[in-house]
């Protein structure tokens, strides 16, 4: 059986210094190398103490990928992701930062995938599914898939 597997690792600079050089108001980046796309979120979340809402259809996973996830029982959000980056923003920059980053050959499958919703106690990372209904996204905790670089 042949899989279509490509190496995920890339560098971001080329990419993100067209970002810097338009001014857009950043607030967080961050690449969800160590704990993936979860752990990044959760980790804005506590820091800011809010609850962030995600869109399942929105956030960009390869088809080989969601494929290992759904055989062996993943959560692709939990899972080391080289070469991206997630950026939190003001939602107002938000369409030209988008715009920006698609132009880039890095970024062509860059989205915007979520939203800071409010204030909270006790922030949870709330994830939209595809069938519409909004369940927890738990935070990465275990072992994780050592990285071989």
């Amino acid at each position: 059986m042949d899989i279509d597997l490509l190496s995920d690792c890339e560098t971001l600079w080329p990419m993100l210094e067209l970002l810097f050089q338009s001014g857009i108001e950043i607030h967080a980046m961050r690449d969800p190398t160590r704990g993936g796309l979860a752990a990044t979120l959760y980790e804005w979340a506590f820091s800011s103490q809010v609850n962030i809402l995600v869109e399942e259809e929105n956030i960009p996973v390869r088809p080989q990928v969601a494929a290992f996830c759904e055989a062996l029982g993943f959560e692709p959000y939990h899972l080391a992701c080289e070469g991206r980056v997630v950026i939190a923003l003001p939602e107002k920059f938000a369409e030209k930062a988008l715009e920006i980053i698609k132009n880039h050959p890095s970024g062509k499958e860059a989205r915007i995938i979520g939203k800071v919703l409010d204030k909270a106690e006790k922030p949870q990372v709330i994830l939209k599914t595809l069938y519409g209904t909004e369940r927890i996204l738990e935070n990465t905790s275990g072992e994780l898939f050592p990285r071989i670089c």
